[in-house]
């Protein structure tokens, strides 16, 4: 609700300050979700989607439903079935919806309703860069860093990426393995193992490369992914990530891959540790194949549904833009994958048995990485 009357309402481009100075609403934040009142009489009413019931009576000319994707899905579509249903004044009752496009099931059906010249639907696309209020500075740092990517085709270009032929993980699992409603440190304390995976970045802050950190945990057979600490910068930035992570969720170890650096990648966690007073135990290894084969073992974890990603959707949201851009044509071997590697790193120790009090075992050059047999 806040992030309604911050954005929507009272933000830069809300509804107060884009209307003329002659015709301003006033916002009265107390009368049920929020009401707004033009000088001329008209009404405007603010509700949220984590209440969809609450959209069960009223009727409206025009509805605005901005950022659906950012909603759980279960609420996302009741709450756009309820919205649709109070549109029932005046005429020609209108539905806007404002939103980064996401390939999952809602988004892809809406877009493809708008095919249909009977559902009147017009679809309207823009580019980051076509918003003159936004900083140069701001524009060139995001095209820097996101330019060229699939993430940044969605974020900034508003495409709508569909699953590449081939690909280890498609959207559709993706949306399958999600479990937004459990909270990751509630869901952390009954896992008998909990890892801290990194793909380190050994160059200076100023590099745009960003150190691949995710946390994961195992109960039973089942793999669960808590967090994505991932970070830009240094060896201080990611080491002290890594270890406020570890902290954070309890976890057996923090496991590295020392393709680059060695040992002082062990070296940059536990000087953090020691600086920061918290205990941690570090793991290193060395992995030879290229990515796609090493994600194979990890991919198929997903699809006998051993693996689920807890909490809101959006928080990996960058993670899974790695996941789907891997498939048959294209191995990033090379390339700067770092979330996805680090995703396989932790699922790799997850298939490793321990328990929460006692040490996995050893590792060596590779281990864990290219076998099946590991993920039973």
């Amino acid at each position: 609700m806040d992030d309604i009357r911050n954005v929507m309402v009272g933000g830069v481009s809300g509804f107060v300050e884009c209307s003329p100075s002659w015709n301003k609403p006033k916002f009265y934040p107390s009368v049920g979700g929020g009401t707004l009142i033009w000088p001329n009489g008209w009404a405007g009413y603010v509700y949220s989607a984590e209440d969809t019931e609450a959209l069960r009576g009223p009727q409206f000319d025009v509805g605005w439903f901005d950022e659906p994707m950012a909603v759980p899905a279960e609420k996302r579509e009741r709450a756009s079935d309820n919205l649709e249903m109070c549109l029932r004044l005046g005429e020609h009752p209108q539905l806007c919806i404002t939103t980064t496009p996401k390939p999952h099931r809602w988004m892809v059906k809406t877009l493809k309703d708008s095919e249909d010249p009977r559902n009147k639907f017009c679809v309207t696309r823009g580019h980051t860069s076509d918003n003159d209020s936004l900083p140069k500075s701001f524009l060139d740092k995001v095209t820097r860093k996101y330019g060229g990517t699939r993430l940044g085709r969605q974020e900034l270009a508003g495409e709508l990426l569909q699953d590449e032929e081939g690909a280890l993980w498609t959207a559709k699992g993706l949306d399958d393995a999600r479990r937004t409603k459990d909270d990751p440190h509630e869901v952390a304390k009954f896992c008998q193992k909990i890892v801290v995976g990194v793909d380190p970045n050994m160059k200076d802050k100023q590099t745009a490369h960003e150190a691949g950190i995710i946390v994961g945990g195992r109960r039973d057979k089942e793999r669960l992914i808590l967090a994505d600490r991932s970070v830009g910068g240094g060896p201080a930035a990611w080491a002290r990530a890594a270890v406020l992570a570890s902290e954070e969720f309890g976890a057996n170890e923090i496991y590295c891959e020392a393709n680059q650096g060695g040992d002082l990648v062990k070296m940059a966690v536990y000087q953090m540790a020691d600086d920061l007073g918290i205990t941690v135990k570090v793991v290193l290894g060395h992995v030879q194949k290229s990515k796609i084969r090493r994600a194979e073992p990890a991919a198929t974890l997903y699809e006998r549904g051993l693996v689920h990603h807890i909490g809101p959707a959006d928080k990996f949201d960058a993670l899974e833009t790695q996941m789907t851009a891997v498939h048959d044509n294209h191995d990033p071997t090379g390339e700067d994958f770092d979330r996805l590697d680090a995703l396989v790193h932790t699922l790799t120790r997850l298939g490793l048995k321990a328990n929460r009090s006692g040490a996995s075992g050893g590792v060596g050059a590779g281990a864990g990485f290219h076998s099946f047999k590991d993920f039973g």
